[in-house]
């Protein structure tokens, strides 16, 4: 969420003098890094050389940052090998879930329930505003909440002509948002002369509701003029976005193929060790060596594949 620790050296393990040993649990501690936030991946290499080869198998690594109380798990259950499996010794390995402390859950009410920010913007056309109560009814994947009243009163006056007005909503989680019910409800102490003409209905441009939970908002489009009391127009979700520790949290495995070519000119083959970074708009792999083992790899004229593991890099 904040930046990255930069390479870490794996060297002294705390619980064993020989590390990852099988079925070892190696503890490493790093106290003089900065808490990073929510963290959203981890690279491990098994740096082999040409005099020492030796397979890992990487069960899982887990992160606690002492100065906030989170952890991070990140289950790999794979080889890092030049010589088992898929032959990858770097593995970029996405966050799968964080303690009940994180950031993210701390957002919860003590009784579990989910402070949506729902962000209401009256249109800025004639008599578009309303003196009058809104209210609004928010439906999940999971559940559908209890109906929120946005009053009006002499002290407090919203949803008037061109205004943005932000409520909070705290209500037990309703999963991904599909669809809202707005409404629009006469005061009982301020009824109106008459149910007709602008001055009962309220035209409403947009609204957004922000999930804290899980960092998504959403986005409804309105552009509707609501009557008094009825009872109810839904409206779709059109957009989702996700923040950026989401978005990294929700990045795919992929193996990508690399080929290269060597030019067909005296001289141009290298006998040298070569490595590739490939940078993409969600990241990039770090070095990766370009070996293969048996092989003469590139020769003037020749064509050399490669296949590299790594988290959805984006474009």
């Amino acid at each position: 969420q904040f930046g990255d620790s930069g390479e870490l050296k794996l060297d002294d393990s705390s619980t064993h003098r020989n590390k990852f040993e099988r079925n070892n649990e190696d503890v490493f501690k790093f106290p003089n890094i900065l808490s990073l936030g929510a963290l959203t991946k981890v690279r491990v290499t098994n740096h082999e050389t040409a005099l020492f080869k030796k397979a890992w198998h990487l069960e899982y690594v887990q992160v606690d940052d002492e100065q906030t109380g989170q952890s991070f798990m990140f289950p790999c259950n794979k080889w890092l090998s030049s010589s088992e499996d898929d032959k990858q010794t770097v593995r970029d390995i996405k966050c799968a879930s964080d303690s009940p402390d994180s950031s993210r859950r701390g957002s919860l009410t003590p009784d579990g329930k989910v402070p949506y920010e729902i962000e209401v913007v009256t249109s800025d056309k004639a008599n578009a505003g309303t003196t009058q109560h809104g209210w609004i009814l928010l439906e999940g994947n999971k559940k559908r909440s209890d109906r929120f009243l946005m009053k009006n009163t002499p002290q407090k006056k919203i949803l008037r002509r061109g205004q943005t007005d932000v409520f909070t909503f705290k209500s037990r989680p309703l999963g991904e948002l599909r669809r809202i019910i707005l409404g629009h409800q006469e005061r009982p102490e301020y009824q109106l002369p008459s149910y007709e003409g602008r001055e009962a209905q309220w035209h409403v441009a947009h609204i957004t509701i922000t999930d804290p939970s899980t960092g998504t908002k959403y986005e409804f489009p309105i552009r509707k003029w609501l009557d008094i009391n009825n009872v109810g127009d839904a409206f779709q979700c059109a957009e989702k976005q996700e923040d950026a520790v989401t978005q990294q949290r929700h990045r795919e495995s992929i193996k990508y193929k690399v080929t290269v070519y060597t030019g067909d000119v005296d001289n141009a083959g290298t006998d040298a060790n070569v490595s590739i970074i490939i940078y993409g708009t969600l990241g990039d792999t770090g070095p990766r060596p370009l070996k293969q083992k048996g092989r003469n790899l590139f020769e003037r004229g020749q064509v050399d594949d490669f296949f590299i593991e790594t988290l959805d890099l984006g474009k």
